[in-house]
C-alpha cells in the first residue's frame, strides 16, 4: 500500500520523502495487557459494529478492498488486534510503543493521530490512557 501511495505522489509531482503523512490510530494503554483490552475491548467491538455497516452498504463497496467484515466475538477481538481501520494500539505503554515503531519501518508519518476515546468507554478509563501515552510513550517519538 505505501508503495502505491509514494507511486501517486510522485505522479503529482511531490518528493514522498518531503511530503506530509498522518495515520490514524485507535487504541487504549493500561498498565497490563490484559487490563487494556478489558476495558476497551467491548467499546471497539461496537465501535467496529457501526463501522463495518456503514462499510457494508452497496455505495460504500469500492472501498472495501477485501476487507473481512466479520467481528470477533468479545474474548477474541483481542486475538487478532484489529479495529475498525486496522491494527489497534492496546497494551502496555511499552507495548504499544514498539507498535508503532514497527509501523514506521513500512509507514513513514510525519504526525501520528491517535484516538484514545473509544465510544462509551469509562472516561476515568479514556484519561489513564492518555496520562500513559504522554509520559511514556511521547517521548520515546519526540525528536523524530
Amino acid at each position: 500500500m505505501q508503495k502505491t501511495y509514494d507511486d501517486a505522489l510522485r505522479k503529482a509531482g511531490h518528493t514522498p520523502a518531503q511530503f506530509q503523512r498522518a495515520g490514524l490510530h485507535i487504541g487504549h494503554l493500561a498498565s497490563t495487557h490484559e487490563k487494556a483490552w478489558d476495558e476497551i475491548e467491548p467499546h471497539l467491538q461496537w465501535h467496529m459494529k457501526i463501522h463495518f455497516r456503514a462499510m457494508a452498504a452497496a455505495e460504500n463497496m469500492n472501498l472495501r478492498m477485501g476487507s473481512d467484515l466479520a467481528i470477533p466475538p468479545l474474548g477474541e477481538l483481542r486475538k487478532g488486534g484489529r479495529g475498525p481501520y486496522g491494527p489497534v494500539y492496546v497494551g502496555t505503554p511499552d507495548e504499544v510503543t514498539k507498535m508503532l515503531e514497527q509501523e514506521l519501518k513500512t509507514s513513514p508519518m510525519t504526525q501520528m493521530v491517535f484516538s484514545m476515546d473509544s465510544p462509551g468507554m469509562d472516561p476515568s478509563h479514556m484519561r489513564s490512557s492518555l496520562e500513559l501515552f504522554a509520559k511514556e510513550v511521547i517521548p520515546h517519538f519526540r525528536n523524530r
